[in-house]
């Protein structure tokens, strides 16, 4: 059960909670196919059919996968996959963010119809007697943002917007979410202008500006509501904490609590 000091609560959330977000005895559908994974289950085969679109990660996948097999520790081995890129001067991985922007936006989209855990725990918590709520997600996907946005009629329109003045809760996101991307400036591009994100052989150069982004599932496209600065939005899955967690993390010093893990 969380745990606070005075009235002001901090929840955090990990993978473990978009994991079992979704009941089949409440929830209108659910679709299995599409759960969220835990860590070393995100590059497992039911996620082929998205794999197959970045050849960078699916050539390391006998390796990755063989050695999961043999229950050896996820963060470890896709360690020493990034460390072997970065000595060897291959651009691999920059496909990882492409990847995980995609199967979890996905994940978001199809995994279930109808209410989910993140409904009842916002609920709860804004209505109970706490004065001050700071949700802390380390996930990637929109589940949360989803059931804020359904229980305080909220718009999530722009970064600032997880920091609202006029709520009781504030939403940081440390790990990035898949709807937040900044501009690759020397995107690769063929002779028509299309953006190759995933031919980049060069260390990728970056916009300073943190933008929300939407996906249009029908042509595949990222953009900007009301527009913005051309250019390919790249997912923003890492938020430097210059431009995000010392600007907006409680702004009063005063404001400490006990952290309350659900995870």
């Amino acid at each position: 059960m969380p745990e606070a000091m005075g009235n002001r609560l901090t929840i955090i959330l990990g993978a473990g909670s978009s994991h079992d977000c979704a009941d089949e005895k409440t929830a209108t559908q659910v679709t299995e196919r599409y759960r969220p994974p835990l860590a070393r289950d995100i590059f497992a085969s039911r996620f082929d059919g998205i794999l197959n679109r970045y050849p960078g990660i699916t050539a390391r996948l006998d390796e990755l996968r063989m050695e999961l097999a043999n229950d050896q520790n996820f963060e470890e081995i896709f360690r020493a996959l990034l460390e072997s890129a970065t000595r060897h001067r291959k651009f691999w991985p920059l496909q990882v963010p492409l990847f995980l922007r995609e199967l979890f936006w996905k994940i978001t989209n199809g995994y279930v119809q109808g209410s989910t855990k993140f409904d009842t725990l916002v609920r709860r918590v804004l209505e109970s007697n706490f004065n001050e709520v700071m949700f802390l997600n380390l996930n990637y996907d929109l589940f949360l943002e989803d059931a804020i946005a359904n229980y305080d009629q909220y718009e999530f329109s722009n970064i600032n917007s997880y920091m609202p003045c006029s709520r009781k809760w504030r939403y940081m996101k440390p790990h990035g979410s898949v709807n937040w991307a900044r501009i690759l400036e020397n995107c690769p591009t063929d002779a028509s202008g299309w953006f190759f994100p995933s031919r980049l052989q060069e260390v990728p150069v970056f916009s300073s500006e943190l933008l929300l982004v939407m996906w249009n599932t029908h042509s595949g496209d990222f953009y900007v509501p009301g527009g913005g600065s051309p250019g390919y939005l790249y997912p923003q899955l890492v938020v430097p904490k210059t431009l995000f967690a010392q600007k907006h993390i409680w702004k009063r010093p005063e404001l400490s609590s006990r952290i309350a893990a659900t995870s």
